[in-house]
């Protein structure tokens, strides 16, 4: 659809390329922010969820991913980011905890990945000439918009 609205329906485009490119960092990025949002209050509420949401229901994100096995994790810190994917994690004193535990273990390690997804991706919609500078323009607005979701 975005191929289309830019007006490029060669599949040897290079702006077809790179529009493909921008697609896979944007929605890798999307989702890792949107499981940063999950930890905190305002972005909860901003996604329309409980705070701690995907811990309650047991989601295995990579913020849980990378705590399970930080090496600066406690076995009692692990044994609570197994009981998040066991789906036995969801008292609020225990999500809350977990999410202690998150954010000391796992957020800057996430965020800052997502944040280069996202320099990515504009650097794929850059790499190109475009036929409209203003269709360049609406992929690096939608890459924004994405970054600076309230987190």
């Amino acid at each position: 659809a975005g191929a289309a609205a830019a007006g490029v329906l060669d599949p040897s485009s290079p702006i077809l390329k790179a529009l493909s490119g921008f697609a896979v960092d944007m929605a890798a990025a999307f989702q890792l922010f949107d499981d940063i949002m999950d930890l905190d209050a305002s972005g909860a509420t901003s996604k329309g969820h409980a705070l701690g949401s995907d811990i309650r229901q047991g989601k295995a994100t990579l913020l849980v991913i990378r705590a399970l096995y930080s090496p600066s994790a406690t076995p009692e810190e692990r044994q609570l980011m197994q009981s998040v994917l066991d789906c036995t994690c969801t008292e609020d004193s225990n999500v809350q905890k977990a999410i202690d535990v998150l954010s000391r273990l796992s957020f800057q390690q996430v965020k800052q990945p997502t944040a280069s997804l996202v320099a990515s991706a504009k650097a794929h919609i850059n790499s190109v000439q475009w036929p409209s500078p203003a269709a360049a323009g609406h992929f690096i607005r939608l890459a924004d918009f994405v970054a600076n979701r309230s987190i």
